[in-house]
């Protein structure tokens, strides 16, 4: 049991070793919706600023777990696990919103961004020609509705007409008697 517990720990002091780190100098990215920058690497330490998904950081010194950046004019430390060196557009771009970005900062590749692109691009202009044939249809509508109501006017007024000339020869023919 003792020679299991030695192996492990032995196996976590590697992987501490070998944990992902940054060189310095390097810019990087913060792949959380915010994360925290501390004034030191201790578990109390006090935040400096919170960063934010996208946030460019500069790389002061890096250890097993955490890294020492300076962003937005700020210095101080941040977890590892935070951070990406794939470039990440902070703005909504393509992709439409930060949910959408998220993907991006995780390893989409720029295919599939382009093919998304594309498809709102299609969407977009898809969207465009329902509305102008939705806009001719109304004013086909409409057409034919004010068509439909001249007729209705028209047939009314010669109705009209043709009873007013009969109501005229039936008081013609009651004076003549």
């Amino acid at each position: 049991m003792k020679k299991h517990m030695l192996i492990l720990l032995v196996l976590f002091s590697l992987a501490a070793t070998f944990a992902a780190s940054f060189e310095k100098g390097a810019k990087v990215y913060v792949a959380d919706k915010t994360a925290k920058v501390k004034s030191s690497t201790g578990w109390f330490a006090s935040t400096v600023t919170t960063a934010e998904y996208g946030d460019v950081c500069t790389v002061l010194e890096s250890k097993s777990n955490k890294t020492q950046v300076e962003v937005n004019g700020k210095t101080g430390w941040i977890s590892n696990s935070s951070l990406t060196s794939k470039k990440i557009a902070k703005e909504n771009s393509v992709l439409g919103s930060i949910d959408n970005l998220a993907l991006a900062g995780k390893g989409l590749k720029a295919s599939a961004e382009n093919d998304l692109a594309d498809a709102q691009e299609k969407i977009k202009a898809d969207a465009k020609d329902a509305a102008e044939k939705t806009k001719e249809a109304a004013k086909d509508a409409g057409g034919k509705a004010k068509s439909s109501l001249e007729e209705t006017v028209n047939s009314a007024k010669d109705s009209a007409k043709d009873t007013l000339n009969d109501a005229k020869k039936n008081l013609k023919k009651l004076l003549d008697d």
